[in-house]
């Protein structure tokens, strides 16, 4: 089961977390919320894993920090199912290459604990839509080598811009053709520049730095 919007009611999260003062915590920050069901919750990985067979889930709320099965490699087992919920971590760890290692292992947003419960439920609702959420302090160590060679670097041109605008509300190559009146091989052409202008390897890397470059204001 797992994977993909469950309707049109509310959003179905699944809260993984070894500690159950956290996982508590996250349910009472959420309780008040109608567009946000916590559907489950898991002390570990391999406990998500189970349950991912048998619990409709909008979006899995991941700590990083956890024993007999890290979120990490939780995240390399999700990549490696058919079907799987985006994953949204929330961690006390703001390690640049602890959350660079995350993204591109497949996570669609990162944020702290410490984040305050409007920014967990926009969070949320971004990663549940199908799009990218990093929180703000956290993108400029991802995108860092943006800015090493700034007078060097050719600034995105509107289109490319416009793609990457479609590439953090969640769409894939195909609906990025449709919208733009392009060809997916196209797109996929545009992306790869993307990629190379901006110095990054990943959809989720290029979102981080189109926020730090303002693309999306």
């Amino acid at each position: 089961m797992g994977s993909g919007r469950t309707g049109g009611g509310a959003m179905r999260v699944l809260i993984v977390d070894d500690h159950t003062l956290v996982r508590d915590g996250i349910k009472w920050m959420l309780v008040n919320e109608p567009s946000i069901e916590v559907a489950g919750e898991a002390s570990d990985g391999g406990q998500l894993l189970a349950m991912l067979d048998d619990v409709a889930v909008d979006v899995v709320l991941l700590d990083i920090r956890m024993p007999t099965m890290s979120g990490l490699e939780v995240l390399s087992a999700l990549k490696d199912r058919e079907a799987s919920p985006p994953v949204l971590v929330l961690s006390m760890y703001d390690d640049s290459a602890l959350v660079r290692q995350a993204i591109v292992l497949g996570a669609a947003g990162y944020i702290k604990k410490s984040a305050d419960r409007d920014e967990l439920i926009k969070a949320i609702h971004t990663v549940g839509g199908g799009g990218h959420y990093l929180q703000g302090e956290l993108t400029a160590p991802l995108v860092a080598r943006v800015d090493d060679h700034p007078s060097s670097q050719r600034p995105l041109s509107s289109e490319e811009r416009e793609i990457l605008r479609l590439v953090a509300a969640g769409l894939g190559n195909r609906e990025i053709a449709s919208r733009m009146g392009h060809t997916e091989v196209a797109v996929r052409a545009a992306l790869q520049m993307i990629f190379k202008q901006l110095g990054v390897h990943s959809r989720s890397e290029a979102v981080a730095a189109g926020l730090r470059l303002g693309v999306f204001d």
